[in-house]
C-alpha cells in the first residue's frame, strides 16, 4: 500500500520519520443561494419518499483504491509490474457483464533499480484523502486525469470526487494499510479513529444508493498478529503494529458491515491468516516483493480469490 521508498527508508533506519508532504489544495465548492435551497429541498423530498437521487449503472464497478501498489518495474527495461496488479487484472478480466472503472491504465511512476526493487513505486492514497476535494497540480480539479504522477499527495486518480462523478452502482474500497502506517500522523495513533473514518466513507456511498464492497489486503511480513489494538507514536512503531491493528480493525469492522444493507466484505486478510496462522512471514516470502507489496504471483492469488467472491456478490445482488 505504500510507496516502495517508504519501505526502504523504514528498513534502513527505523528511527527516521519519513512522511510525504501534503500538496493537495483542499477547497469547498459553494453554490448560489437559490440553487442550494432547491438542491436541499430536492434532497429532503428524496429522503422522505425513499427514492435515490441518481440512477446508477449496475454493469459498472468503480475500483477505489491503490490496488496494493505493486513495486514499479521488474528491471530498467522490463515490464511494468503494476499492470499485473489486482486493479489491472480486474480491468482485463472482469466478472461477466461488468466493466471496471476508472477505464484508464494506472502505471508505476518510475523504473526500479533491478538490484534494489524497493527504490520507487506507485504511492497509495489514504482514507483521509477521500474526505477532501482536490485541485491537481495543473489547477484542473478532480478527475481531469492531468495530475503530475510524481506528486503523490495531489494525484487525483482515485479521489472520492471521482466516485461521485461515476454512475457505477458498485464501489470497491481497497484501503487501510496506509492509514495504519500513518496512524500517528492522522489518527493520533489510535486505530479506532480509522474504523470511524472507514464507516463514514462507506455510509456516504450507501446513502447515495450505491453498493459498497470492501476488499481487505493480506497481512504483511513485518510485526506480529494477535496484538489487538496497538497504539503507536511514530512511523516505525506504527509500521510494526500494522498486522495487529489491521486484525483489530477487521474484528470490529466486519460485524458492522454484516449489519449494513448493501455493504459486503471480501476478506483476503483472514483467508491468508487461516491458511498460514502465525507464520504469515511464509506467505510474505512467497508472495510479497518486499514484505508488503504483492509480487505478480501474489496478485494472481489475490485476483483469483477476489474474482470468485465478487462474482458471488454480484449474482446475489442481481437475484
Amino acid at each position: 500500500y505504500w510507496t516502495c521508498n517508504t519501505i526502504s527508508s523504514i528498513s534502513e533506519s527505523l528511527g527516521k520519520h519519513s512522511l510525504y508532504q501534503r500538496r493537495s489544495i483542499v477547497g469547498k465548492k459553494r453554490s448560489g443561494g437559490t440553487l442550494f435551497n432547491s438542491a436541499l429541498l430536492l434532497a429532503l423530498i428524496l429522503m422522505i419518499t425513499g427514492q435515490k437521487a441518481l440512477a446508477f449503472d449496475n454493469s459498472k464497478i468503480f475500483f477505489a483504491g491503490d490496488s496494493t501498489g505493486t513495486c514499479c518495474y521488474e528491471s530498467i527495461n522490463g515490464g511494468d509490474l503494476y499492470q499485473k496488479s489486482l486493479f489491472n487484472r480486474l480491468r482485463a478480466n472482469p466478472p461477466a457483464g461488468m466493466s471496471i472503472e476508472p477505464d484508464r491504465d494506472i502505471k508505476s511512476i518510475l523504473p526500479c533499480n533491478p538490484f534494489k526493487p524497493n527504490e520507487s513505486g506507485y504511492g497509495g492514497l489514504k482514507i483521509y484523502d477521500w474526505a477532501t476535494e482536490c485541485v491537481d497540480s495543473s489547477g484542473n480539479g478532480v478527475c481531469n486525469w492531468s495530475c503530475d504522477m510524481t506528486e503523490l499527495e495531489c494525484c487525483c486518480t482515485f479521489r472520492r470526487g471521482c466516485i461521485e462523478q461515476s454512475d457505477a452502482q458498485y464501489v470497491i474500497l481497497a484501503l487501510l494499510n496506509n492509514d495504519l502506517n500513518y496512524l500517528d500522523t492522522f489518527y493520533h495513533g489510535d486505530v479506532k479513529l480509522v474504523i470511524e473514518a472507514a464507516k463514514s466513507l462507506v455510509m456516504s456511498l450507501t446513502r447515495q444508493g450505491r453498493t459498497v464492497i470492501w476488499i481487505s489486503y493480506s497481512p504483511i511480513g513485518y510485526g506480529n498478529l494477535g496484538g489487538g489494538r496497538v497504539p503507536c507514536r511514530n512511523t516505525s512503531s506504527c509500521f510494526f503494529a500494522i498486522n495487529s491493528n489491521a486484525e483489530y480493525f477487521y474484528q470490529q469492522f466486519i460485524p458492522w458491515i454484516h449489519d449494513q444493507q448493501g455493504v459486503y466484505i471480501i476478506d483476503f486478510f483472514n483467508h491468508i491468516k487461516e491458511i498460514y496462522g502465525s507464520h504469515v512471514s511464509q506467505f510474505s516470502g512467497f508472495y510479497q516483493y518486499d514484505g508488503v507489496h504483492l509480487n505478480p504471483a501474489g496478485h494472481q492469488l489475490y485476483y483469483d480469490f477476489v474474482y470468485t467472491k465478487l462474482q458471488d456478490i454480484l449474482t446475489a445482488e442481481k437475484n
